[in-house]
């Protein structure tokens, strides 16, 4: 994403359960903690887009305090946690809409200007030379990365092991400005990036 001139976001596909579409991954003092947000009809075939989140504010209340009690210490949480607290205060009706919006506070939190589109149908099949990343990342496999994609230790708050495959969040809230920058290390030089 960081070195594309184009990215298109997928909306017409499929929901997958078991992803990180509706989930990411945060560390916390007792480990590693998985942050799920809830969703109506996640078995039927629906389109990522018609993805409905279960109402209510528990699951909300639940994540903020969790983020909080994480990275309460952290060296940024001061800096981004004004705009944490106003991403969970908005009250979204579709998973979609959830991750567009985070995905736009990232990459503020971050300061990187990426362009970016909704796709208008469903890609099957991407031109040659395009790329696509929809299941390059997959929860179902912790410990492994896309061949092009190896992270950059940085400083994280808990453990004695560099936890891996977690949210952007922790990154941003252990590095800062610096976020980016270990970011963009961390995909390897002519490989499918």
């Amino acid at each position: 994403m960081l070195f594309q001139d184009e990215i298109y976001i997928e909306k017409w596909e499929n929901y997958v359960r078991q992803s990180y579409r509706s989930r990411c991954l945060i560390n916390a003092a007792n480990g590693v903690l998985a942050l799920s947000v809830p969703v109506e009809g996640g078995r039927s075939k629906k389109l990522i887009k018609d993805i409905r989140i279960v109402s209510g504010n528990s699951w909300i209340d639940q994540h903020l305090r969790s983020i909080m009690s994480a990275y309460g210490k952290a060296p940024f949480f001061e800096h981004y946690i004004g705009d944490i607290e106003s991403f969970f205060q908005k009250r979204y009706t579709f998973l979609y809409d959830l991750s567009i919006e985070s995905m736009t506070l990232c990459l503020k939190m971050m300061n990187l200007k990426i362009q970016w589109k909704e796709t208008s149908t469903f890609i099957h099949d991407y031109n040659k030379g395009e790329k696509d990343f929809r299941n390059e990342f997959n929860a179902k496999n912790s410990e492994g990365y896309p061949d092009f994609f190896k992270p950059q230790e940085y400083f994280q708050l808990f453990g004695k092991q560099f936890a891996v495959n977690l949210s952007i969040l922790d990154l941003i809230m252990c590095e800062g400005p610096q976020a980016s920058s270990i970011l963009r290390g961390s995909f390897i030089p002519g490989m499918n990036n």
